[in-house]
């Protein structure tokens, strides 16, 4: 863990290069005030891991993001500059109190200062070394679905599939709000159903539809029951209800195999409960016992995750995550 300390070391050595600036000039783009006299260290993370200290290996230095200091007894601001490649500004300011302002366009990426640069005084002579810590807001699921692509938040959900699950690196979760399939998740990392976790993730799009592609491990939180599943017909779940139910645990009751010609070679077999025909896709890295059980005629109550069809636009097909999602009733 790289904290305080190494800041220190850096601190001090930009200090004995402004001195000698100082020395031989006053127009140096990182002089505020002529009469400055005091020093401000600011240093800019992004906090990828929410415990507000800088982690190195883990927390991204924000070089480049424009910083200025604002005067709390006038609201005056005293204009910086950008951060440099180890995210410090350095600021030569007169004595009083003052808090960073960070560029609001940094801040309307979702992100928003987590803990520093609050309210801190400048005594003459300080060398004041000054960590803002910078994170991603927490949204819910139906708000992370909504967000322009490209844009990144914390989302909090209950796991309902393990990674590897359906090998194509997708790991469901479900809130009170919605359903989002997240992407690039490593089949090795430890997440079980009912899990509950926090995703750092980056809103792009899959197969036609929203999804939350993780961007660092995600925390767990605590282990819950899943939800129970939506309980709908074969007809309603082939169109995810419109897209209503995207990503969603869903179950079809007394739903008759129509198809099962290329289950052996695809593990794909059509069912309809007489509301509509749904492809169900049976993923190799799960063990589904015999695959003759689930013969043309026979009857099956099934659960699983809904996910569009990469071979048809419009279309979802039910995903069982273990052998026990699918019982078979004749």
């Amino acid at each position: 863990m790289h904290t305080l300390p190494g800041l220190r070391l850096r601190i001090a050595a930009l200090a004995l290069v402004a001195a000698s600036a100082a020395a031989c000039s006053t127009t140096s783009d990182n002089i505020v005030a002529v009469d400055a006299e005091g020093t401000v260290y600011v240093f800019l993370f992004r906090d990828d891991n929410l415990n507000a200290t800088y982690n190195t290996g883990v927390d991204l230095v924000l070089e480049g993001t424009n910083v200025d200091l604002r005067l709390n007894r006038t609201l005056s601001i005293r204009r910086g500059g950008i951060t440099d490649s180890a995210g410090v500004r350095v600021f030569h300011v007169a004595v009083g109190r003052y808090s960073v302002a960070v560029d609001s366009m940094v801040l309307a990426d979702s992100l928003e200062i987590e803990a520093g640069g609050v309210d801190f005084t400048v005594a003459s002579g300080d060398s004041l070394p000054v960590p803002v810590a910078l994170k991603y807001k927490t949204i819910t699921i139906s708000e992370a679905r909504a967000l322009q692509p490209g844009k990144a938040a914390w989302v909090r959900g209950i796991v309902m599939n393990s990674p590897g699950a359906f090998g194509d690196s997708t790991v469901h979760i479900v809130d009170d709000s919605a359903a989002v399939r997240t992407t690039k998740v490593r089949p090795g990392l430890p997440l079980l159903p009912g899990d509950s976790v926090l995703f750092l993730g980056r809103r792009t799009t899959r197969d036609g539809q929203p999804v939350i592609e993780l961007l660092v491990t995600p925390i767990v939180q605590g282990v819950i029951s899943p939800p129970p599943p939506d309980s709908i017909g074969t007809g309603k779940a082939t169109t995810a209800d419109g897209g209503a139910l995207d990503a969603r645990y869903v179950k079809v009751a007394g739903a008759t195999v129509s198809d099962t010609a290329t289950v052996n070679n695809t593990l794909r077999l059509t069912v309809n409960d007489g509301s509509g025909s749904l492809d169900v896709v049976l993923s190799p890295n799960v063990n589904f016992g015999n695959l003759n059980q689930y013969a043309p005629g026979a009857r099956l109550d099934i659960g699983g995750l809904l996910a569009p069809d990469p071979l048809s636009t419009g279309i979802w097909v039910l995903r069982p995550r273990a052998r026990q999602d699918i019982t078979v009733l004749n």
